[in-house]
């Protein structure tokens, strides 16, 4: 497992999530964290968790992203979230799909969300019209 490299929204600033945990197993969650902010609870952070889909016939994987808008309390200097920004993305891999399929799926399918499109919309607050 390593640490994950990605750009700000500026387009040039690195940004690094490092492995906080490793997954266990079904149902244990891989974390990511930046170093960026104070305490960890303050932190941004990436979890992955798999598992077995109901029926047992494909893979049900869970990512959740967490980004805290943080401030300082001027009173005694503790920080504080304010707000939290949230994503969740639920994804079943068939365990009797193919290889190739599932190769273009994923590939297509991440790719589609990390388009400026959906960054635009998702920044908007609305769905693309």
């Amino acid at each position: 497992m390593d640490n994950i490299v990605v750009k700000d929204a500026n387009g040039t600033t690195d940004i690094t999530y490092y492995v906080v945990q490793r997954s266990g197993g079904d149902r244990s969650p891989a974390r990511w964290r930046t170093d960026l902010g104070g305490s960890f609870l303050t932190k941004p952070i990436l979890e992955f968790t798999s598992r077995d889909n109901g029926t047992k016939t494909g893979r049900r994987l869970d990512v959740k992203f967490d980004y805290p808008e943080v401030f300082n309390v001027s009173t005694d200097g503790s920080q504080r979230v304010a707000n939290r920004f949230i994503m969740n993305l639920s994804i079943i891999v068939p365990q009797g799909m193919s290889s190739t399929n599932i190769d273009h799926a994923t590939f297509q399918g991440l790719r589609l969300l990390g388009s400026d499109v959906m960054a635009y919309a998702v920044r908007s607050g609305y769905a693309p019209s």
